[in-house]
């Protein structure tokens, strides 16, 4: 056993606890409290400045009481305090993850077929067989993910899919989650055809002769999934508790959910109330981009409006996405970078239009609603940007972060702009491996760093294959001609995670007064080399004073 529990306060002693003064008390507190649980001899790298390093902590209500040596907090503990000795273990404040998906996810890997791991279109075929023997003849096929370049002999369409299943509806979703791919029987039945017009923003894809291939990009997505059938509440609820729970074993203790449904407010609220959270979500609730939330532009619209309605503790409410451009994934890449020629944004590129943006944003700013915006290119960047700066002219300074979801490039002229407008940078390092296109220069952290602008990262977890955001923290720091410090890349997953949702008074780093968010590893990430802080492994997480993970169990 990695951890001892020393559970009365007589065993105290027992766990390496020697007589010394108290630590200090929670403000505004006049006698020493009693904690339910305190977690003695360990290495707690704080995050806090002023005082960086610990041995101990105590926690009373969800909350530390006191953060010191592991004497310090003999006055915390009494006859029903839970003690926890670990033994030298390193800790660190709970993860927090800026861009998570926790629907998509949920459809991924429960309720979906998982055709992500298919490196062959024999694989690729096997595994929606496979998949498909286990569903009715006539039930709709759903996989997920697909990427056109596995298939180098032919191009993947609709009659490739109809060779397998001519009779029941398939639809794949390519692997940035912004294309798809339907077989003849599921364009059928969402009626797409020959003859049908392009949505905005979006493109049905069709080959030299007119004819739909089957492939559809960006918006054209919606036209196909708003005839597939939702979950049943049941399955939905469990792929929820799945996502939530699966946090737990990678430290994560509060995420930012890119592009949240009214369904899946409905169920944490209900989850919430009934049986509890085991991690903080603020949750992003997507608009004018049909195709993610799966309503018309009035619900959205409406539902943004009502957002209180689902708000509580741990659930906040007052985000919202917005998408600017598409995916820089072949073949269909869509991003928009500035015009090589004029260094004008590409208005032809954007998914919404820059005065339809700007409008968007100031009138969200003025309602205390902070805004994500998807940017992949550097032309997106700065329609995001020039938003910002039209809303600050219009509303004054909010003092609320808009905030560049990605940041994958930006223009030289751009990078100190995020800092200039009070943005935040929310970075997706952990896909770094895919080798697209101009990754050399994506990502720019240290830049950005010395501009003063404030840096989150996300896993952007429906991607990779889990929300384990200690090999993008490893990637920080090793990433030729890019590298930064260790302090910095923690910052960057705690602290500035909760600053970048106006909670950084509440949790993000161990202190008197905070949360009880923390992380224990299986090695101390300031005593290892940088190019193993990536498999490092939790062994324990605790939300909010609850052990909501632990490797052992």
């Amino acid at each position: 056993m990695w951890v001892q529990r020393c559970v009365q306060g007589l065993l105290f002693l027992l766990c390496g606890l020697m007589g010394a003064p108290g630590s200090a008390l929670a403000e505004g507190s006049t006698e020493t409290a009693q904690a339910e649980i305190a977690f003695v001899n360990g290495h707690f790298y704080t995050v806090d400045e002023s005082r960086p390093w610990v041995e101990a902590v105590a926690v009373a209500d969800g909350k530390f009481i006191a953060v010191g040596a592991t004497a310090d907090v003999k006055g915390f503990v009494g006859p029903s305090t839970e003690v926890i000795d670990l033994h030298g273990q390193f800790v660190m404040p709970g993860l927090h993850d800026a861009h998570t998906h926790i629907e998509l996810n949920g459809s991924k890997w429960t309720y979906w077929c998982n055709v992500s791991q298919s490196e062959t279109p024999a694989q690729f075929v096997a595994a929606l067989q496979d998949c498909a023997s286990r569903k009715k003849p006539d039930e709709w096929l759903l996989a997920a993910t697909y990427s056109p370049v596995m298939f180098p002999e032919e191009q993947v369409t609709r009659d490739y899919l109809d060779r397998y299943f001519p009779d029941r509806p398939v639809f794949i979703v390519e692997h940035s989650w912004h294309h798809g791919l339907g077989n003849s029987k599921a364009l059928e039945i969402a009626e797409i055809d020959d003859l049908t017009p392009d949505p905005p923003a979006g493109t049905i894809v069709r080959d030299e002769h007119g004819r739909a291939t089957g492939e559809l990009v960006e918006n054209a997505v919606w036209l196909l999934k708003r005839r597939i059938p939702p979950p049943d509440p049941v399955a939905l609820r469990k792929l929820i508790k799945w996502v939530l729970a699966s946090h737990g074993r990678y430290g994560v203790t509060s995420v930012q959910d890119a592009g949240t449904t009214k369904q899946v407010l409905e169920e944490l609220q209900a989850l919430d109330r009934e049986e509890g959270l085991p991690l903080r979500v603020a949750a992003h609730l997507v608009w004018g981009q049909p195709a993610l939330g799966e309503a018309t532009r009035e619900d959205l619209d409406r539902l943004v409006m009502d957002r209180a309605e689902y708000a509580s503790e741990w659930v906040d409410t007052d985000f919202v996405k917005l998408v600017i451009d598409g995916s820089p994934m072949p073949p269909h890449s869509n991003h928009a970078d500035l015009d090589p020629e004029t260094g004008l944004v590409p208005e032809e590129r954007l998914l919404l239009a820059p005065d339809v943006l700007n409008r968007t944003v100031a009138r969200f700013d003025r309602l205390g609603i902070k805004v994500k915006m998807h940017c992949v290119g550097t032309g997106a960047a700065r329609a995001a940007l020039d938003a910002i700066e039209y809303t600050r002219a219009e509303n004054g300074n909010s003092g609320i972060g808009h905030e560049i979801a990605h940041s994958v490039w930006y223009s030289e002229a751009d990078l100190p702009r995020v800092a200039a407008l009070g943005a935040v940078a929310e970075m997706s390092p952990a896909i770094w491996h895919h080798g697209w296109p101009g990754m050399e220069e994506a990502f720019p952290f240290p830049r950005l760093l010395e501009s003063g602008a404030l840096l989150t990262a996300g896993t952007d977890w429906v991607i990779l294959p889990n929300p384990n955001l200690l090999p993008a923290l490893e990637g920080m720091l090793t990433r030729q001609g890019h590298e930064i410090p260790l302090e910095t890349g923690i910052r960057i997953l705690t602290i500035n995670g909760a600053r970048s949702v106006g909670k950084e008074d509440v949790f993000g780093s161990i202190e008197v007064g905070k949360q009880a968010d923390m992380a224990v590893l299986d090695q101390n990430l300031f005593e290892i080399p940088a190019e193993r802080i990536g498999e490092s492994l939790v062994l324990m997480t605790v939300f909010a004073g609850e052990i909501v993970y632990r490797a052992d169990n």
